[in-house]
């Protein structure tokens, strides 16, 4: 076996440098201390933790959406959104009304004597509302 040396420049992170070292020495070999190592500017690309632009912005994106989705289920449970029951039609049109203050306020649009008449629910007076509701389509 021949017994020249080969030079070798292994790169590896900082934290992995002193047991490599070790290991060159157990084996008969040399290490220099180690130097920090920059690549050619040719090839630099290769070696950061980059993500393509049109990647990045696709996860911030899907993160801010999914995001917007747990804060929706969130807030729907803790505040459910104000409803607004519309009796001056028929049929009768029920939907969401999130203008109306505070949220989870049960508002009952309906006619009385040619005049429109606007009765609101708060949360707190809810099941009074959904008692009254009954009564009201009959």
């Amino acid at each position: 076996m021949p017994s020249e040396q080969v030079q070798i420049i292994w790169v590896v992170p900082e934290s992995e440098t002193s047991v490599l070292s070790a290991e060159a020495r157990s084996v008969g070999g040399t290490a220099e201390t180690p130097k920090r190592w920059v690549p050619d500017p040719n090839t630099i690309h290769k070696f950061g933790d980059q993500m393509e632009p049109l990647m990045t912005v696709a996860l911030i994106v899907s993160a801010g959406w999914l995001i917007q989705r747990l804060s929706d289920i969130l807030l729907d449970h803790i505040h459910p959104q104000s409803q607004l029951v519309d009796m001056r039609v028929v049929p009768a049109v029920v939907h969401p009304a999130p203008y109306v203050k505070p949220p989870g306020t049960l508002v009952v649009l309906k006619r009385e004597g040619g005049e429109d008449v606007e009765k609101k629910y708060p949360p707190e007076r809810r099941d009074e509302a959904l008692a009254v509701l009954p009564k009201l389509f009959s």
